[in-house]
Parts: C-alpha cells; structure tokens; sequence
C-alpha cells in the first residue's frame, strides 16, 4: 500500500529527526530545515499530503510558509506548530483558511500523529473527488469532440488546429495552458454540430457568404453556449466560445478566473486572423489586418501569435512598426524589401546606424514594403494573468 507523503519543516535539526523516526513506519516523510527548503519540496513534489510547519522559522514565519504552500500546492493540508504567545496569529491565519490546523508546543506525539491522521483523510477526500471530477469532465469533453468530429469533421479540424497553434502561444508567453483554456478552444466550433456543411466549406474557401448563411455560421456561438453552460464548471468555458468574435470580452461575474481573458484573448485573435486570411488571402495582408482591428485585446498575445505564425525563433514576439520608429539594436523578424521587391535586408539582421540611413534614403526614394516586422525579447509576466 502506497505511504502517504507528509512534509516536516522546523529549524531545529533534533525536532525533525524525532518526529520522522515515529511517523516514518505509517508515512512517507520529507523534512526541511528551513522554509526555503519546504518551497523546493512543495515545487517538485506533486503528491505532498500534509504539511507540518513550526510557527518560528528564520526566513519567513510559518503562517507566510503556508500561504505560499496554498498557491503551489492547494490540495496538501496545512499544519501549524505554534507556541501560546502566537495563538491569536494562529486563529487567524485558520480563519483565513490557509491553515487546517494548528498545534502548540511542545506537542506530544500521539497529539500530532492524530492530526495528521485527520489530515491524511482529509486530502484523501478532497482528491478523490477531483480525481472523479477531472474523469468525469475528461469524458464529457471526449463525448462532445467525438460528437462534432463525427457531424462535422471540418468544424472539428479547424478547433484542433486552433487548440494547437494557441498552445504554441502560451508556450512562447511562458503561461500555464490550463484545461479551462484548452477546452474553450477545442470546443469553441461546437456549435457548428448546427451548421450545413456547405456553408462551413463555403467560409472555408473564402467565398462571400450570404447574409442568412452568415447568420446561420455565426449563430453557432450562442449554440454552443447553450450546450455547454449546464455542465458544471464549464459556465465559464460556455461564456468565452459565446464572446468569440466580440469586440471586447465582457465579465458578467465580479471576479471572473484569471484564466477566462486570457482564453479570450487567444481565441479572439486566431478568428481575426483566419478571417481575415479569408478575405486577404495573403498572410502578410491578414497580419497587417490584425493591427487594424479594434479589439480589446492584450497586446502580447498578439505578438506571441505572430511570431508563431511567422516561425520566430523561440523566447521571441513579433512587433510591427513603422520605419521611423526602427531604432538600433532592433532585429528583423522578417527579410526588410523596398516596394519594388529590392531585399535590403536579411531576416535577423541586427539595425545600426549605417542600415537605417540606408533604409530610410529607400524609404524616400521607392518606399517599402511594409508591414515591418521586428524581434522583441518576452520580458516579464503577461498582464492578463
């Protein structure tokens, strides 16, 4: 039978050792001498029980330790080791809820192997009702992608293509792609269970759609809205694929999950794109086309995407920028021609000086070809997240 993993963490060597020659027949037991060293613990290990921490450690006290450990590792059960002078900061961080229990000291051992038998139980239940969750929502997102793939296989094609390519985004925003995410776009063509075929090969083409089969294509957000809003936890899901082509994403909750405007975000600027593929035919038109667009949107995504499409190098957004503001240092993420389809310039190459007297006497003479594209470092976090 598999041990349950529990963390030990006090600065007091003798404590630790004490503690894990009792617990170690029944548990699996981690200890850590400082918080620093818990963190580590808490970043590789996935399966982390129960946490145990004394209030007093030397870095950070206890209560900052468990309020970390609830972001890195919400499901692990916090314990708190705490001395009488400290009870009042104890009861508050439970009320907080970054704590499950707390114990004084000295605390005998029966005492804490019996809290940690209660916390054991404790996460038991807490992840085998995710376990059974996450199965169940595995199986109904299965059910309806096999659903649209079987009525619709184009319709199917394109949302896997889609899934693929923002993955690929977040990838280069260095974001977590959570489920949530990645269902929204997977399941974003849903509605098009609805929608004749010959008007989704119509769009596909490019060819001019009436204004009825315009209402019949675009109506498939609301028909997906409508089919995934019932399920639980997918009412969020259901309110980005209905917001899909919307100018700006409307909250209709006070604090909506980060998650959701960033879902959006992606998703909205792939449609832009292909739509405008669809009309422009020509992928330097459509990206030009992007920066026309008035959309709410996060800029970044918008250049991760671009870098994507254009095959940037990775660790790389794209920027699109107007001759005069090229400066020194700035790379080319494209080759550099004039309008007469004279290369000026290599893709990567690195402006100085001499190359933007260079490009801007062209620029006078016969103009450019533009947009033009340049290579910016990702630096920082995203702001959506």
């Amino acid at each position: 039978m598999k041990k349950f993993k529990i963390l030990l963490v006090d600065d007091d060597e003798n404590i630790l050792y004490g503690y894990r020659r009792n617990l170690r027949r029944d548990f699996e037991v981690l200890i850590a001498q400082s918080s620093v060293a818990a963190l580590k613990y808490l970043n590789s290990e996935s399966d982390i029980a129960v946490i145990i921490s004394d209030y007093n450690m030397p870095e950070m006290k206890g209560t900052e330790l468990m309020q970390i450990a609830k972001r890195l590792s919400p499901d692990t059960v916090r314990i708190l080791l705490t001395g009488f002078a400290n009870l009042d900061i104890a009861v508050g961080a439970v009320n907080e809820g970054s704590i499950f229990k707390f114990l004084t000291k000295p605390c005998p051992y029966n005492t804490l192997e019996e809290a940690i038998l209660q916390s054991v139980e404790y996460y038991r239940a807490i992840t085998s009702e995710k376990e059974i969750l996450e199965k169940t929502l595995k199986g109904i997102i299965s059910i309806l992608v096999e659903i649209l793939n079987s009525i619709n296989p184009l319709a199917f094609n394109q949302s896997d293509f889609y899934k693929n390519l923002a993955k690929r985004v977040f990838e280069r925003l260095e974001l977590p792609f959570q489920w949530e995410i990645e269902v929204s776009i997977l399941l974003s063509r849903i509605g098009c269970v609805t929608v004749p075929h010959e008007i989704l090969e119509k769009k596909d083409k490019g060819e001019e759609l009436t204004p009825e089969e315009k209402s019949i294509y675009y109506n498939h957000t609301i028909i997906g809205k409508k089919l995934l809003e019932k399920i639980p936890r997918f009412e969020m899901i259901a309110k980005v694929i209905e917001q899909q082509y919307n100018g700006k994403f409307e909250f209709e909750v006070e604090k909506p999950p980060k998650w959701t405007f960033a879902a959006w975000n992606v998703l909205r600027l792939i449609n832009a794109y292909y739509e405008l593929l669809e009309k422009r035919k020509s992928s330097e038109e459509a990206i030009k086309g992007m920066y026309e667009l008035n959309i709410e949107i996060d800029e970044s995504f918008k250049e991760a995407l671009i870098a994507e499409i254009i095959g940037a190098e990775k660790g790389y957004l794209v920027k699109i920028v107007k001759n005069y503001e090229l400066k020194p240092g700035m790379r080319l993420a494209e080759d550099l021609y004039d309008s007469t389809g004279f290369l000026l310039l290599h893709k990567g190459s690195a402006l100085s000086e001499v190359t933007l007297m260079k490009i801007d006497n062209y620029a006078k003479m016969r103009g450019l070809k533009e947009p033009i594209k340049i290579l910016i470092k990702k630096q920082g976090e995203t702001k959506v997240f």
